[in-house]
């Protein structure tokens, strides 16, 4: 059974985690070829399930550097634009790019060393000038840190030896030279995968006129979501009877968050990020809420607590507190699907 209770990931992320892993553990070149095969087989998946059969429209979304790739046949990914100065190395740029973060959480060494994260709503860029000065650069911060130097040891030294601040930025550098190619490699299986389905001679291609965010829009679809189909067939449960001024306030706040981000990607709307919390998707079911088990299951409660969602049975647990008001239940939805911690149980 899994069970959400916070941040739902996408399919890169996830997968990447697993291989950075297995990267560090055999500290080579080489993708392991198990590995390979499942990025190979999801692409594979992409093509015949969500475009070739034409079953519905692929439950999560992917990042813009796979339809890219998929689009060209080969790894494609737009030139990041470089910070200020010669604190820049350009493989974290390659890196910060797919992130779009430059966080330590994200980008360890190469993160900055402090920031608010207030960005000018013109430029995009941060206002502090810190938020451009990486963890690197700063000698009391390496050495709290104490990093070592692991698979990236240089000749005459070993693994767990610190590395000293003046091979911060080789070691810096290195690391985000090894996290581009455990994207590119994934991504590279995926494209083969995709196009032993769909092959270059294919009369496909030329449809899209290399324009990726059509086939995008091709495998994805939109992010609209009938609330008013799902709401006519959700099952009302619990150990109490839900109160009718108590389904008002979902009602209202489903309606609310459905003309909320109109035209934004599935994985960005509240109304697609609470689907994906309690059924596993961020779309609508294939064949409809009509043919599609859900319930909402009424938890009597003192206190506001999060909600949970059961993705194996499409129930969303809701406390009861939550339901004095509108405000209260968007609020506790918010925090629900954007807090950090998802995972399975």
């Amino acid at each position: 059974e899994s069970e959400s209770s916070g941040m739902p990931g996408s399919v890169l992320q996830s997968a990447y985690k697993a291989y950075e892993y297995a990267y560090e553990s055999v500290m080579g070149d080489a993708m392991p070829l198990a590995t390979g095969k499942r990025f190979r087989f999801l692409g594979k998946w992409l093509a015949r399930a969500h475009l070739v059969s034409g079953l519905g429209y692929s439950p999560m979304s992917f990042h813009e550097i796979i339809y890219r790739s998929l689009v060209h046949g080969t790894l494609t990914w737009n030139q990041p634009e470089s910070i200020y100065g010669e604190d820049a190395i350009d493989a974290c740029e390659w890196v910060v790019s797919i992130f779009r973060s430059r966080r330590p959480q994200e980008m360890q060494s190469y993160g900055w060393v402090q920031c608010s994260e207030v960005k000018d709503p013109e430029t995009n860029k941060y206002l502090e000038a810190s938020c451009y000065k990486p963890i690197y650069k700063d000698p009391m911060m390496w050495d709290a840190l104490y990093m070592s130097w692991g698979p990236f040891a240089p000749k005459g030294a070993k693994a767990d030896d610190a590395v000293p601040f003046e091979a911060a930025k080789e070691f810096t550098e290195k690391r985000c030279q090894a996290t581009w190619k455990s994207f590119e490699q994934p991504v590279m299986q995926m494209v083969k995968g995709f196009r032993e389905v769909i092959p270059a001679d294919s009369g496909f291609w030329p449809l899209l006129n290399e324009d990726w965010s059509k086939l995008k829009h091709l495998l994805e679809g939109n992010s609209d979501v009938d609330v008013d189909a799902l709401l006519y067939n959700v099952q009302w449960s619990g150990w109490t009877v839900w109160a009718d001024e108590e389904k008002a306030v979902v009602t209202e706040v489903l309606h609310d968050l459905q003309s909320e981000g109109q035209g934004l990607p599935a994985t960005e709307r509240l109304l697609n990020q609470l689907l994906r919390f309690f059924t596993g998707s961020f779309k609508e079911p294939v064949e409809g809420w009509e043919n599609t088990k859900v319930e909402f299951n009424r938890v009597s409660s003192e206190k506001c607590l999060p909600l949970i969602g059961k993705t194996c049975f499409n129930e969303l647990r809701v406390p009861s507190a939550c339901l004095k008001d509108a405000e209260t239940f968007k609020q506790i939805i918010s925090e629900s699907v954007l807090s950090t911690g998802f995972g399975y149980d």
